[in-house]
């Protein structure tokens, strides 16, 4: 596990809230009851930001997360997931102690991924069990045989796909422009150059981009650990596959009091295992279907831009403004140029591509590490579509183990992906 003590003494500071106390032209004081000032807990006189209060079973409190707490839950979160604690980190901290990121890793579980080493979790829950029981049933029934996990009577096996190391983001801010607090369950991967968007425009040396990140912008307190510099040079994909919101679940918010946060962290803790568990066995099982589903490389390329939400209809892609012309040639001619490397072809590969199309630029991070580094919380479009309970895709295609003729009409037929590629793809 990664210390407290070892970070920055920024890092280490916590907050606490106080009566929001106006000072009226007349000198009277005025206690603003709905809200409270957030204050640094060893320097009360130091006001971060003001926060509107709400009810709770615990009294009548804002909600807002102790960064420090984040950055050991988050470790804890890890360690309970993948059986490793973690012991390297890239993060950025806002210097007006406002907001927080955090990342967290394994460098066994990289070492593993970088040498396509099988990395294995285990799972004892009864619950997570039967669930992923009934799944496994109905994937059968299609004709689909899992290989890449096994569910036992109370326990789950299970194997992530080679080259791919987890990741568990912890992000927070008291600012109400963002959407947090949250943990976020993020698989990385090795740079791949061709994903890289920034590259073209930006180049430098290495050393002394990671030299210079002390140097960023002087609103963010950034670092990127050593180790994970010298392993990915010049950035790193960080593809975020599920997101754990605070604020937004009812049963966990039930045990917030900002005085005795004990049963409020381990509540969440046992709900966002259990969610994040399910997210990565889904993810298994779209894998396991998309071997079901072979592809040609043109095919891949047309069935692509799908997965990013594009209209393609001519008369939509001629009205495109240049820039949104040149991401979709981009997609089409990148996935192309992916899918060569894969023999035999199948949608299982689509997860390949989608897990590399997240690149955080170390060059990128040092010149705005708040922007750059956000891009491994984003949500991503495709997951709905390969896991998601009510838009998953795949499985519509499969029967008996092979593709239906929808699957082929889908690719080939009348308006479907390939013509609809060949259509549009000159005036891209």
């Amino acid at each position: 596990m990664i210390k407290l003590s070892d970070m920055p003494e920024a890092i280490q500071t916590e907050l606490r809230n106080d009566p929001f106390i106006f000072v009226a032209a007349n000198q009277k004081e005025v206690n603003i009851r709905p809200m409270s000032a957030i204050v640094l807990k060893n320097d009360v006189m130091h006001v971060v930001d003001v926060l509107k209060r709400f009810e709770y079973d615990s009294g009548y409190h804002p909600f807002f997360l102790q960064h420090t707490d984040l950055f050991t839950e988050a470790q804890k979160l890890f360690l309970n997931l993948f059986g490793h604690a973690p012991d390297k980190i890239i993060y950025t901290y806002k210097k007006d102690f406002t907001s927080s990121i955090f990342l967290f890793t394994s460098s066994i579980l990289i070492e593993k991924a970088l040498t396509n080493d099988e990395i294995t979790i285990n799972v004892e829950n009864p619950s997570i069990t039967e669930y992923f029981k009934e799944k496994v049933r109905k994937d059968e029934k299609l004709g689909v045989k899992i290989s890449n996990f096994q569910v036992s009577e109370n326990k789950i096996s299970a194997r992530l796909p080679q080259g791919i190391f987890p990741v568990v983001g912890a992000l927070n801010s008291i600012e109400s422009g963002w959407r947090t607090p949250n943990f976020n369950l993020i698989f990385g991967s090795q740079y791949n150059v061709n994903f890289d968007d920034t590259l073209a425009e930006k180049s430098s040396d290495q050393t002394e981009v990671f030299e210079q990140l002390d140097q960023n912008d002087q609103n963010w307190l950034s670092n990127i650990d050593e180790y994970i510099f010298q392993k990915f040079s010049r950035g790193i994909s960080l593809y975020s596959i599920d997101k754990f919101d605070f604020k937004f679940d009812s049963k966990v918010c039930k045990n917030y009091n900002p005085y005795s946060m004990d049963d409020f962290y381990s509540e969440s803790l046992i709900k966002v295992q259990e969610t994040f568990t399910k997210t990565i066995v889904n993810f298994l099982l779209a894998i396991n279907r998309g071997e079901y589903l072979p592809l040609e490389n043109e095919e891949f390329s047309a069935f692509m831009p799908h997965f990013y939400g594009y209209d393609r209809i001519v008369g939509s892609v001629k009205h495109y403004e240049d820039r949104e012309k040149r991401k979709l040639k981009r997609l089409y001619d990148t996935s192309l140029d992916f899918s060569r490397k894969y023999n035999p072809l199948t949608c299982k590969n689509f997860i390949d591509y989608f897990l590399r199309d997240s690149i955080i630029n170390f060059e990128e991070l040092r010149q705005d590490p708040a922007k750059e580094i956000l891009k491994a919380f984003e949500n991503q479009p495709q997951i709905p579509l390969i896991i998601g309970a009510k838009k998953e895709m795949l499985s519509r295609f499969i029967e008996n183990g092979d593709p239906n003729s929808e699957y082929y009409e889908f690719l080939n037929g009348n308006g479907g992906q390939v013509e609809a590629k060949n259509k549009v793809y000159n005036y891209l």
